[in-house]
């Protein structure tokens, strides 16, 4: 495997390449990957990274979504919006809304739009 430096607006800083070849092992790749950008794992909630991760294929999303595991130490951070258990009140109904859910909560279900 082989290294590189890479921007990345989406990071707001320098990603670490790590290149590989059809036969490496993918779970030592990504692995190799985490380890070198460590930031990312703090910078953004797993949910995020694993659908980050998926972008490179349906594959990559199942490995990530398991070896993640070994790399977030919190069980909320695999909520599907990377609040926790935050919640907001809706301001036409006043209805509790889990943090981020409430443009799906004025589209469907609330009483008021």
């Amino acid at each position: 495997m082989g290294r590189g430096r890479g921007g990345t607006q989406a990071f707001n800083g320098v990603v670490t390449k790590v290149a590989y070849l059809e036969d490496h092992d993918r779970e030592t790749v990504l692995r190799e990957f985490l380890d070198e950008n460590s930031q990312l794992v703090e910078a953004i909630n797993r949910r995020a990274l694993t659908q980050l991760l998926g972008q490179m294929g349906r594959s990559w999303s199942k490995l990530s979504s398991d070896v993640l595991d070994d790399y977030y130490e919190d069980v909320s951070s695999r909520g599907p919006t990377g609040f926790g258990g935050q919640t907001q009140d809706c301001p036409f109904c006043g209805a509790e809304v889990k943090k981020g859910g409430l443009p799906s909560h004025i589209a469907g279900k609330c009483e008021e739009t």
